[in-house]
């Protein structure tokens, strides 16, 4: 198969979603994408389990191996903000669709309060270019689906 303008790299990356990272990392990936298993409803001893959950897994992959949260637009925005504080220690690469989909005040906010390095993800959910409009000036990285939004699918 040929790609359009040719090859830009010899090999690609990838990193897997579940909730073992580590075995993701013994598999050849370059990260591990853990689904967040608390919510607010259960208050600081959620937030302090998912954190600990994070320093587990950080101390059987280690410091090179990427690490993020998959947060299933489950979160309030001041639980989003503690939990990205408390994960900054253990190195967490990126909060992914943390808020729900249209709180695009919230996203913004979210991510200018977010430890330096860390980013804040979304776009999965969002359903017309407009809305992808809005996530992308502030997301660091979006991911709209085609078909949701319109795009003819080949």
């Amino acid at each position: 198969m040929q790609l359009l303008g040719g090859p830009v790299r010899d090999k690609l990356q990838f990193y897997a979603t579940g909730a073992r990272p580590d075995l993701a990392k013994q598999m050849g990936f370059i990260g591990g994408k853990l689904p967040l298993q608390h919510g607010p409803a259960e208050g600081e001893e959620g937030l302090a389990k998912n954190i600990a959950k994070l320093a587990d897994m950080r101390s059987k992959v280690g410091d090179d191996f990427w690490l993020m949260f998959d947060c299933w637009m489950s979160l309030a925005l001041n639980y989003a903000k503690r939990l990205a504080t408390a994960a900054h220690e253990y190195g967490l690469k990126w909060l992914e669709e943390t808020l729900p989909p249209d709180d695009y005040w919230g996203y913004a906010e979210l991510r200018r309060s977010v430890p330096r390095g860390m980013m804040v993800t979304t776009g999965e959910h969002e359903a017309t270019r407009w809305g992808f409009r809005c996530c992308s000036r502030w997301a660091a990285r979006t991911s709209c689906s085609r078909t949701w939004a319109g795009a003819a699918v080949s």
